[in-house]
């Protein structure tokens, strides 16, 4: 009778200089590409103004859909590092309303009738009145 004999293969230890090594390459960085860390804040945008809404769009691609409270987008800002957008809408008469949003969900944050914006309070509102 043939008999065949398989090899048994064990794991061996890691060496202690391989992981001096490694351990030398991480806190040197030698060999590493470190992209610098973000500030905060989500990456550029692009605005399209639509009838009653306003579309965030990144590369392309719709971020988000906002709606506003009145028909008629007379202006918009994106603040707090593309992390906001202010728009500023009227009805066909009467006051405007300003409101702010999340840019990444369209979220509502907050709204202020043009009028009651004084002082530059809000301060996301600050600079949206007559």
């Amino acid at each position: 009778m043939l008999r065949i004999l398989t090899p048994v293969v064990r794991a061996q230890k890691p060496r202690p200089v391989i992981l001096a090594t490694l351990a030398a390459l991480l806190v040197l960085g030698a060999g590493c590409a470190v992209s610098p860390a973000r500030k905060g804040g989500y990456p550029p945008l692009d605005v399209s103004v639509e009838q009653a809404s306003v579309r965030l769009l990144r590369r392309g691609m719709t971020v988000c859909l906002i709606r506003t409270e009145l028909p008629n987008v007379e202006r918009w800002e994106i603040i707090n590092n593309n992390m906001e957008i202010v728009i500023k809408s009227r009805g066909e008469r009467g006051p405007a309303a300003v409101e702010v949003f999340d840019t990444q969900s369209g979220i509502l944050k907050g709204r202020v009738m043009e009028y009651a914006i004084h002082n530059g309070q809000p301060a996301w509102a600050s600079g949206f009145e007559n």
